[in-house]
């Protein structure tokens, strides 16, 4: 009878490792999972990679990509392009609201003055 108990509480010890021990079935199965989402990670990277791949051979060999690239990023012009500067409706430059002083004093002529008279949409 002892043997059979002392039999049975090195079962359950030696269970209890192989489940919850480390490198046990929990531990694999978290291993698993942390295996998938690494492989996912890996595979969106090569994605992004070649995409990062593909551009670099665009901006070596073809020099209206880089135009369309200093055009839409920089906001650059070429020689001879009109410009068009839109204002709101009110001819006012939105700035941040900020308490205006109370006397005249610390204030610029500039911020006094109206801004000049412009048309939206015309030619600069």
């Amino acid at each position: 009878m002892r043997i059979g108990r002392y039999l049975l509480l090195i079962i359950l010890f030696v269970g209890f490792f192989i489940v919850f021990g480390n490198r046990g079935l929990l531990d694999n199965q978290r291993l698993k999972e942390k295996l998938s989402d690494l492989r996912a990670e890996n595979a969106r990277l090569e994605a992004v990679n070649g995409s990062l791949r593909r551009e670099a051979v665009l901006v070596r060999e073809e020099p209206r990509y880089i135009e369309s690239v200093a055009r839409q990023d920089l906001g650059m012009v070429k020689r001879g392009d009109l410009i068009y500067r839109f204002m709101d409706p009110a001819g006012k430059k939105e700035e941040p609201s900020s308490s205006p002083p109370s006397s005249g004093e610390g204030t610029s002529p500039r911020e006094t003055e109206s801004p000049p008279a412009a048309h939206s949409g015309s030619p600069i």
